[in-house]
């Protein structure tokens, strides 16, 4: 499954130090690889571009995730929802996004779309069996996706006040 992640929605959805964009966006990719790296995921994450200079999309990695940047004039939503359209196989990405239209189209194209709390979530599930094996298996409810959520952002926060 490929993962394509609206990264200023999700940076937004968590971020609420007074740290410069560049600085959170840094902060935000090292985190999130670190969630990723033991997961084996395949994670791109989108970012608006602002530089004229650029013709194209800008790809680079930063160890497990992929990292787009867009031109001026491509927003990451029509980068992601241009990326579904091309796609041979629509079915193997997964939007992570809570821009509801942007979730709509690409469900429309037929990708699957994930909201950034759902997909926080299943990072920590993910990332909590690796550290230390469940003896039983258990539905997550609504209120433990939301503890969980809220201690993800707690820690993001945390770690981005350090700098």
């Amino acid at each position: 499954m490929q993962y394509l992640v609206d990264g200023y929605n999700l940076l937004f959805r968590l971020s609420k130090s007074h740290l410069a964009l560049q600085e959170k966006r840094i902060h935000l990719i090292s985190t999130l690889n670190d969630a990723i790296e033991q997961a084996s995921f395949d994670v791109t994450l989108v970012f608006d571009g602002a530089d004229d200079s650029i013709p194209y999309p800008m790809r680079r990695h930063f160890d497990a995730i992929s990292l787009y940047y867009t031109t001026r004039g491509l927003t990451a939503d029509d980068f992601i929802l241009h990326t579904i359209k091309a796609a041979q196989h629509p079915q193997h990405y997964t939007v992570v996004t809570n821009d509801r239209d942007l979730a709509i189209s690409c469900k429309v194209h037929g990708a699957k779309t994930l909201s950034l709390e759902s997909f926080l979530a299943f990072l920590i599930k993910k990332k909590a069996k690796r550290i230390r094996p469940i003896e039983r298996s258990f539905k997550e409810s609504e209120r433990e996706i939301a503890r969980l959520l809220e201690i993800f952002e707690k820690r993001s926060h945390d770690d981005l006040e350090l700098f």
